[in-house]
């Protein structure tokens, strides 16, 4: 029973894929609050013509950047929460409008079967739109980091092996 329980154990230290941590300065977090709100900016004029999918492309982006720019992943969901602010601003700015956006709330729980609370289908419509930027953070960093594209102030390691998709680690085919 001990071999088994050893077997599964959980090592000492679990390695952790993300770069050190940098510190923040002035100027980079200037950067940084420029390229969220652009993209803040583009989910609220995509959310303004009803492109709906646009939070996942954004969090794609951030993913993307912050991975190439060696932000740490916790950083790059605050990112996609800071984003994704665009949303509930368009949906504010109608309802201000006099567009009937709580009537159609409302309407919208009732068919879904929910209680006909526009804030709790409002809630859930900003929710959705959070987690479409999540998951667009998710895959933007896969992906960056499946190209094996190095972050910034990150040099190639030679001593990592690159494989190709015929190869295994022992250099066969």
């Amino acid at each position: 029973m001990s071999d088994v329980s050893s077997q599964l154990a959980l090592p000492d230290r679990v390695a952790d894929v993300s770069p050190p941590g940098r510190p923040v300065t002035l100027r980079s977090a200037g950067l940084w609050a420029a390229v969220l709100a652009v993209i803040a900016g583009a989910v609220a004029a995509g959310a303004a013509v009803g492109l709906w999918y646009l939070p996942f492309v954004g969090g794609f982006a951030i993913g993307v950047l912050t991975r190439l720019a060696g932000v740490r992943a916790l950083g790059a969901v605050g990112c996609t929460a800071l984003s994704v602010v665009g949303w509930p601003l368009i949906l504010l700015a109608r309802a201000l409008s006099g567009e009937p956006i709580g009537a159609t709330a409302r309407a919208a729980g009732a068919f879904a079967g929910l209680t006909p609370s526009a804030v709790l289908v409002l809630a859930a419509t900003v929710l959705v739109a959070l987690l479409q930027s999540l998951i667009g953070v998710w895959l933007g960093r896969s992906v960056t980091f499946a190209m094996g594209l190095p972050q910034s102030g990150q040099q190639a390691s030679p001593s990592q092996p690159t494989l190709r998709p015929d190869e295994t680690l022992e250099g066969g085919r």
